[in-house]
């Protein structure tokens, strides 16, 4: 039987004798077309492509007999649950065959999977999966090709929006940007300036003991001290040690804070050791309580005060240190910085 075709493409009869079994022109055809009982196909003119083809002289596209795709590249072994779509030399995604729950997706940078991951080519691998209803990035080290990968989670999303980083630090690439806590409920009473916290630091300062007068004949002023510095908000410990000052005149200041402050802020969380406390002709008036510590605007060291029944604070001065065996202070103070 056969299926006869005219020059235009249109069906113009069925023979069941004297043509050959198959689909067959009337005579008008440029290119006869010939279908075998066996299902061949052959062309007795010129060939033209219509189909999945660059023209004839090479493979744009593979599909091998596990129904695996490769664009521009034989795919690998992928194994048998799966169906990959491999592109170009190291490029992959591959799912589940069968339609259940539980089954996941990838997007991979040279690597698949054969019932083992693997590398393609001896290089770093990345690998994005999603199931169960979350994300996870995957990176790996650079290991040799079709070698076996040990995947490192780098960041997980899970079904509830949570995001996890798993394993190395969440960079903030851009001074100034931060964790944006707009969506927050702003207070009702006072006015919001930001909401993004933009810093987070933490570090060394030198605590120098000093005066505002003659400097203190010392060996020895200089102690090494911490901070940590949380948006604007610096908070300072100290414990300044001064070797057996003397000739010192002035007021007492102790110096090098790590950011210069933007407001005045004062601190009583301070303990004092072999500094006079009341008993000095040096204080007039005379000292009630133990002295405290100031950071003033834009000044980047901490004032020693005293108060006094009689007058407003008034500065510790360098003659209550001068001649003491080692004096010393510990404390912290927490200000703002621009």
């Amino acid at each position: 039987m056969a299926i006869v075709i005219n020059g235009s493409g249109t069906v113009t009869g069925i023979s069941v004798g004297g043509l050959p079994d198959g689909i067959v022109d009337d005579g008008t055809l440029a290119n006869d077309v010939v279908v075998s009982t066996s299902g061949a196909i052959t062309t007795t003119g010129a060939f033209t492509s219509i189909g999945i083809d660059d023209n004839a002289d090479a493979n744009a596209i593979t599909i091998d007999s596990s129904e695996n795709v490769g664009i521009g590249v034989t795919p690998e072994s992928w194994h048998s649950s799966y169906t990959a779509l491999q592109v170009g030399g190291t490029g992959s995604i591959f799912a589940h065959l069968t339609q259940a729950a539980g089954s996941d997706l990838h997007i991979n940078q040279n690597a698949y999977y054969d019932n083992a991951w693997r590398y393609i080519v001896t290089d770093e691998a990345t690998n994005f999966v999603t199931n169960d209803g979350q994300f996870r990035f995957r990176v790996a080290a650079s290991g040799t090709a079709d070698a076996a990968i040990s995947w490192t989670t780098a960041m997980t999303i899970a079904n509830d929006g949570d995001v996890t980083v798993d394993t190395g630090n969440l960079v903030i690439g851009t001074a100034g940007k931060g964790i944006d806590f707009s969506a927050q409920t702003a207070t009702a009473t006072g006015t919001t300036a930001s909401e993004v916290l933009d810093h987070y630091e933490e570090g060394t300062w030198t605590a120098t003991t000093t005066t505002t007068g003659t400097p203190f004949t010392t060996t020895d002023n200089t102690t090494t001290s911490k901070y940590t510095k949380i948006g604007n908000q610096v908070t300072v410990f100290f414990n300044p040690v001064i070797a057996t000052p003397t000739l010192g005149t002035g007021d007492v200041r102790i110096t090098g804070l790590p950011f210069a402050s933007n407001v005045t802020t004062t601190t009583s969380a301070m303990r004092w050791g072999r500094y006079d406390l009341h008993s000095s002709a040096s204080f007039s008036p005379a000292m009630e309580g133990e002295p405290w510590g100031a950071v003033l605007a834009t000044g980047s060291e901490i004032y020693i005060y005293y108060n006094s029944h009689y007058d407003n604070p008034t500065a510790y001065p360098a003659s209550g240190l001068n001649g003491n065996a080692t004096p010393y202070c510990a404390g912290s103070l927490t200000y703002t910085t621009d």
